[in-house]
């Protein structure tokens, strides 16, 4: 698939001293950009603010846009990233075009990122199958960092707000998403303000996906639970 349809959000953080520092790593976000085997054809660069982000402008009526490829700014993508991603939406479509694919974010050390680790799907047995056999992981959320979205889905949802949790479980209730472990984005280290500042907005994240109209009444127990496991896990770093 050509990237030619592709364009790339990079979105800033802004609103507090702790997302203010993930505004520097805008150029290494860029530069990242730059070295990628596929370049997308677009770039924009987002600002995000308290409560969400605003993107005017990143895909024009009569651009002929078909995906969004969103990348927060405190992560770089390696050089195969949007190839890899885009290999993988051929690869699984038909039978299951997404919405979504995601990318794996891991830390500089090369392990998976806890904070960006997305949320598998459990509910549907032949598409967990279908993904399993080419190599993906079917997903039922996503968090922000490296995901490849669905331009129509972009448009009809809006930009999402900081997390991404909740946002990608309405986009993920009725349709198809994936992670592809073979696209890496590298998360840059944090000082432990803004790591804790991270923490809070991925609690209020689950918070808005519990409370929300992402999740059926039948998902919610599960992911009730999962939000108490975040919870300890928060304050155990905190100790």
């Amino acid at each position: 698939m050509s990237a030619d349809g592709v364009r790339a959000v990079v979105v800033a953080g802004a609103g507090d001293d702790a997302a203010r520092d993930r505004q520097d790593l805008v150029p290494a976000s860029l530069a990242a950009l730059e070295r990628q085997t596929t370049r997308p054809a677009g770039l924009l660069v987002a600002r995000r603010l308290r409560g969400g982000t605003t993107a005017p402008g990143v895909a024009p009526p009569d651009d002929g846009a078909a995906w969004v490829w969103l990348i927060d700014s405190g992560v770089a993508p390696e050089p195969t990233a949007l190839e890899r991603l885009l290999e993988a939406v051929e690869r699984i479509s038909p039978p299951a075009r997404p919405v979504l694919m995601a990318g794996k974010v891991v830390t500089p050390e090369g392990r998976p990122d806890p904070g960006s680790l997305p949320i598998p799907s459990v509910s549907d047995p032949e598409l967990a199958v279908t993904a399993f056999d080419r190599h993906l992981l079917a997903l039922r959320a996503a968090r922000s960092g490296s995901l490849l979205v669905d331009r129509r889905a972009f448009d009809r949802l809006g930009p999402p707000r900081a997390g991404g949790l909740e946002w990608s479980g309405r986009l993920l209730r009725d349709r198809a998403g994936f992670l592809e472990p073979a696209s890496v984005a590298v998360r840059h280290p944090m000082d432990p303000r803004a790591e804790r500042e991270r923490r809070r907005v991925g609690l209020v994240d689950w918070v808005r996906l519990l409370a929300g109209s992402a999740l059926d009444p039948r998902e919610r127990p599960w992911f009730a639970f999962r939000l108490g496991e975040e919870a300890i896990g928060a304050l155990r770093n905190r100790a």
